[in-house]
C-alpha cells in the first residue's frame, strides 16, 4: 500500500493528520510549477443587466412555446450538453497550448466568436438541466 505524498508547502495536511499523509522530502521533490499567466485585465462579462435566473426563465419560456419540455428530461439535457462539450472540445483539439494561451491572442475573431457560441449551448443545457421543474 502506498501512502499519499503531502508536498512541503502543505503541511497542514500532514499536522492534521491526514490518512496516510507523510511529509515529503524536500530534497527529492521538484520544485512547484510556475503560477499562470496573469489573465488580460481588460476581459470582462457583458453586463447587459442578465442573470442565470433571467437565462433559466427565456429557456424555460422558449422551450414551453415550442411544447419541447417534454423532450428535456434530465437524461435528454444531459447528452445534448456531452455532445456541446464535444463541439467546444473540437474547436480545441488539434492546437497546442502554445496556442491556447490565456487571451487567445493568436486566434481570429471568428474563432473566438465560435467559441462563444459553443460556449453558450454549454451554458443554456447546464442552466435548463439545473431548471427544478426539469427533473
Amino acid at each position: 500500500m502506498s501512502s499519499k505524498r503531502i508536498p512541503e508547502w502543505q503541511p497542514e495536511a500532514v499536522a492534521e493528520g491526514a490518512p496516510g499523509a507523510v511529509a515529503e522530502d524536500p530534497t527529492s521533490s521538484m520544485p512547484p510549477p510556475p503560477p499562470p499567466p496573469p489573465r488580460p485585465s481588460d476581459f470582462t462579462f457583458t453586463d447587459n443587466g442578465g442573470s442565470l435566473e433571467a437565462l433559466r426563465r427565456d429557456l424555460s419560456a422558449f422551450a414551453r412555446e415550442r411544447n419541447w419540455d417534454q423532450f428535456h428530461t434530465p437524461r435528454n439535457l444531459l447528452l445534448a450538453m456531452v455532445g456541446e462539450v464535444g463541439e467546444l472540445s473540437e474547436i480545441f483539439q488539434w492546437r497546442g497550448d502554445g496556442a491556447c494561451t490565456p487571451g487567445l491572442p493568436d486566434w481570429t475573431d471568428q474563432d473566438k466568436t465560435h467559441l462563444g457560441e459553443e460556449m453558450a449551448d454549454v451554458l443554456c443545457y447546464m442552466v435548463r438541466l439545473g431548471d427544478p421543474g426539469q427533473g
